[in-house]
């Protein structure tokens, strides 16, 4: 995360030097991703999505956008949760790192005591539950108590068997019972005993069918518990509700089987965020509507509440940020504040006004990793992204490793693919794809049906240079009329695995080997 982190930064030292126009002196801009939503809450006007690196809000009367992240005052990166107290006017952010902020009217209060403790095992946050002045922790070994007005830890319950380390993955309450869904079942204690750090004095559920299986969300609503059972396998999740008294469970949906992400309790409704809908539940638990297509979006939601106001859902969703949702389900509105699609940054190149981003990768054998999050353009304070989500051709397109802008045309790009060849982009249209059928580039010589462009470079006659790694002929160029010449430089350059490459003043190539991180001039 501090490689992306820093490289972002980059990236806006970078936008500085050429926008300056839309920057103070010596302030900052961010270029995040905004479209995964992890968490959602209703905040007076506004309604604050989390995302993993920032905040962001959208005011109801205005339907306006507004941004909150590191940049702006937040103390970290890595949000996994939020919650809103109402009454202390506080947002409560918890971070995947065990860091812990609280933002109060504007202001930023940050706890960092759980992330500069020492603790063994995993040492997250996982989920929020509020109870009056109180912010129970749901974190990887176990409860933290969180007193919101004093702003301060209060207490730390590990309730795993003989005190060891559990992770706790959510949080709820009846008045009477605090309940922990965990890895390892489901543990309940009694909010009035005073002993609460002391294991012994939480008790394992064993009325479930399975008490010792890993449950990941809970929530108490009309009398009952409604709890998930997350098991491995894709859509294979079971669903329980218990009895009033809780001695006996029973399928909450005998036809439920999708992956449950949260239950979340909201203006007297139950929603269910499964894999592709919300299903939202009268106090009788009978369905009021599924939302699964609102205006003709796929819905892919973590965390759903409904507008104390209008009665819309608003849905933290993982690929379109935020949305909102009205007509029993069938009207959608997206809310995504503009940005890269992904923090993956592997590559950059810019010229005049025009930065291109390539966001693809290979391991340390110099292997495919398969990364699909294609690559980004920037220009005009707009960023646009080309990946399998927006673009057909980029189905079978992954690992996008460099990129280089035409020095006598920014509106022209390429970008080179770690196994699919050489893009070529005008504008923001993909209009070429180059392989060994339509070019002089050639397959790698182990598995020649993969084309490895790992480098490319203009010269001072505006030739496009390709380094193909891997391949006998290292080297094509590309003239300005289209025409391609390849290189076959024999003997033991022959067939190298190159990485990036640069054409110095002289017009001399210069590659980058794997072997023995060696240079080929």
């Amino acid at each position: 995360m501090r490689k992306v982190f820093f490289t972002l930064i980059f990236i806006n030292l970078i936008a500085f030097t050429v926008f300056a126009q839309n920057i103070g002196i010596y302030e900052w801009r961010d270029h995040l991703p905004y479209n995964k939503g992890l968490a959602i809450a209703e905040v007076g006007n506004e309604i604050f999505c989390a995302t993993p690196f920032s905040l962001f809000s959208v005011d109801k009367t205005y339907n306006s956008l507004n941004r909150l992240n590191k940049v702006k005052g937040l103390s970290d990166v890595g949000i996994n949760a939020i919650e809103y107290n109402a009454e202390l006017k506080t947002l409560v952010v918890a971070y995947s790192n065990t860091n812990l902020d609280l933002v109060i009217d504007g202001r930023i209060f940050n706890i960092s005591d759980i992330k500069r403790k020492p603790i063994l095992g995993n040492k997250t946050i996982n989920r929020i539950c509020l109870v009056d002045n109180y912010a129970y922790l749901a974190c990887g070994f176990g409860i933290v108590v969180v007193d919101i007005k004093k702003r301060e830890i209060k207490d730390t319950y590990y309730i795993g068997p003989e005190g060891e380390l559990i992770n706790v993955l959510d949080i709820t309450h009846d008045g009477t019972y605090l309940y922990a869904a965990t890895e390892k079942g489901i543990f309940k204690a009694e909010f009035s005993n005073p002993f609460l750090s002391f294991y012994g004095s939480w008790t394992k559920m064993n009325s479930l069918p399975l008490p010792n299986a890993k449950y990941n969300a809970i929530r108490y609503f009309n009398g009952r518990l409604i709890t998930n059972q997350a098991n491995p396998l894709y859509n294979d999740d079971l669903m329980y509700i218990s009895s009033n008294d809780q001695t006996t469970w029973s399928r909450f949906d005998e036809n439920q089987t999708n992956n449950c992400y949260a239950l979340n309790v909201s203006q007297g409704k139950l929603l269910i965020s499964n894999e592709g809908s919300v299903d939202v539940r009268n106090a009788d638990f009978s369905r009021q509507y599924l939302i699964y297509a609102p205006s003709q979006l796929s819905v892919n939601p973590s965390n759903a509440i409904i507008d104390s106001k209008s009665g819309a859902v608003w849905i933290a969703d993982r690929k379109r940020g935020m949305l909102s949702v009205t007509n029993t389900g069938w009207t959608g509105t997206q809310y995504t504040p503009n940005g890269p699609y992904s923090a993956n940054v592997f590559y950059m190149d810019m010229k005049g006004e025009k930065l291109w981003v390539a966001a693809g990768g290979r391991n340390g054998t110099w292997l495919s990793l398969y990364m699909t999050d294609g690559l980004y353009s920037y220009s005009d304070n707009t960023w646009t992204s080309f990946n399998r989500t927006n673009h057909p051709a980029f189905d079978s397109i992954v690992d996008i490793v460099c990129t280089v802008v035409d020095p006598t045309n920014h509106n022209k790009a390429y970008a080179g693919s770690w196994g699919k060849g050489l893009l070529e982009f005008t504008g923001n249209t993909l209009t070429n794809v180059y392989n060994k059928s339509n070019s002089s580039l050639e397959g790698f010589v182990p598995g020649p049906t993969n084309v490895m462009v790992s480098g490319l470079a203009f010269d001072s006659d505006n030739n496009l240079w390709v380094c193909n790694s891997g391949a006998a002929s290292s080297f094509s160029k590309r003239a300005p009329n289209g025409e391609w010449t390849s290189y076959n430089l024999g003997g033991s350059a022959s067939g190298q695995e190159l990485g990036r490459m640069i054409v110095d003043t002289y017009g001399q190539k210069w590659a980058l080997m794997r072997q023995d991180h060696s240079l080929l001039v």
